[in-house]
């Protein structure tokens, strides 16, 4: 599977922070690239997001998502993983 094999699955996911935070399905709309504040970034290190959670992140300083939702990076990552294995 290459980057944009993986980001079109990501985009069939949930939103990872409304369903393991909040218990709703909701669709994410977006895949959030962890990495992105380095520049380069992999498409295999994103988090399928709702619209409204990644406008949120991107408004507020990524410490102040995740400590409103009680996250990390690593938290969100491995949510993501559990959904991609449970999609296939």
């Amino acid at each position: 599977m290459n980057g944009r094999e993986y980001l079109s699955l990501v985009h069939e996911l949930n939103c990872v922070v409304c369903a393991n935070v909040y218990g709703k399905n909701r669709p994410a709309s977006e895949a959030h690239h962890i990495e992105s504040v380095r520049g380069d970034h992999s498409d295999f290190a994103v988090v399928p997001l709702c619209r409204d959670c990644h406008i949120e992140l991107h408004a507020a300083s990524r410490r102040t998502f995740n400590l409103r939702h009680k996250v990390d990076e690593i938290k969100l990552l491995a949510w993501t993983m559990e959904l991609v294995v449970n999609h296939a």
